[in-house]
C-alpha cells in the first residue's frame, strides 16, 4: 500500500494502526460483497489465516496453540 507519511512524503512502508482498520474493512466488504453467504465464523478465520507478522524482528512475538503467530500488543 502507498500512502503519506506524516511529512507529506509517499511511502510503501506503513504498518500504522490508523490505517488497519479502514483496511480491513474494505478486505471484508469486498470479501463479502464476492460471497455474501460467508458468516461471520469464515470472514474471522479468512482475516485470522491471511494475516502477516508486521515486524517478525520486535520481540513479543509467540506461536498459539493453534501454530499462529500472537503479541501481547
Amino acid at each position: 500500500m502507498i500512502t503519506t507519511d506524516q511529512d507529506h512524503r509517499c511511502t510503501d512502508h506503513f504498518q500504522g494502526t490508523s490505517s488497519a482498520a479502514p483496511l480491513a474493512t474494505g478486505i471484508v466488504a469486498l470479501t463479502l460483497q464476492a460471497n455474501p453467504d460467508l458468516t461471520w465464523r469464515d470472514v474471522q478465520h479468512i482475516v485470522v489465516r491471511g494475516a502477516k507478522v508486521p515486524n517478525p524482528e520486535e520481540p513479543g512475538w509467540n506461536l498459539n496453540g493453534a501454530d499462529l503467530p500472537v503479541h501481547h500488543k
